[in-house]
């Protein structure tokens, strides 16, 4: 038999006095929380029924409606990325982590989609940005030129070096006509799954664009393999 102290006994009395006295009141109380909550599914209910026969007209609203509140829209989005950036930024390392063969097709998709912009890009503003930023230019060409000459061969050769300078002046010779070309290495020296070397045979010259989507990836790893994909 359970024990209770007097103050315990003079609540648990109190409660049964006033649930006596305000039963109705609790009954109509959680009846009217059940017709709230049917209520609540019968709305669901008739938005689903009526956005399946409506669907057009929906959508014709919706777009209207975000047209009408774009700009305030728009400002809310702004507002909401500058007070949240760090929440922002870890909720999108997490999906990235989560997620990374979705990153990649997004990646890959954007690029096919984007390849007209990024070559006008390039040309555009390549130039223009080496011309303004030449201690980033040398301090990029330094260190790739180091990480290059790990990868070079001890049998690196007067052949590799014609290969090398012909590629290098054929680059050149091909960005003059408004397109912008790099000298790749068909396996790239610093490759997650294989490291190729610094050799007249692992080079290439491709459009600086498809350069760029490749960086230390195995593709266009094949002579000509490029022409495909411009």
């Amino acid at each position: 038999m359970e024990t209770i102290d007097a103050a315990t006994a003079k609540r648990r009395e109190y409660a049964r006095n006033w649930y006596a006295k305000n039963a109705a009141h609790v009954a109509a109380q959680r009846a009217e929380k059940l017709l709230d909550a049917a209520r609540a599914d019968t709305v669901q209910q008739y938005r689903r029924e009526y956005y399946a026969k409506n669907s057009t007209k929906a959508q014709q609203m919706n777009a209207a409606r975000y047209l009408a509140n774009k700009d305030a829209r728009k400002a809310y989005q702004i507002a909401y990325r500058q007070t949240h950036t760090e929440q922002l930024r870890a909720a999108d390392a997490r999906w990235r982590a989560a997620n990374p063969e979705r990153v990649k097709r997004n990646k890959e998709a954007w690029y096919v989609a984007n390849a007209e912009k990024m070559r006008e890009l390039a040309r555009v503003a390549g130039p223009k940005w080496r011309a303004e930023n030449p201690d980033k230019v040398n301090a990029y060409a330094s260190k790739k030129r180091a990480k290059r000459q790990l990868r070079v061969p001890g049998w690196f050769g007067e052949f590799d070096e014609l290969v090398a300078q012909e590629a290098s002046a054929l680059a050149i010779a091909r960005s003059a006509y408004g397109m912008e070309w790099h000298v790749d290495h068909l396996i790239p020296l610093q490759g997650r799954k294989a490291s190729g070397l610094h050799c007249g045979l692992n080079l290439q010259v491709i459009p600086a664009i498809l350069n760029m989507q490749k960086y230390n990836k195995m593709q266009l790893i094949q002579l000509l393999e490029w022409l495909n994909h411009i």
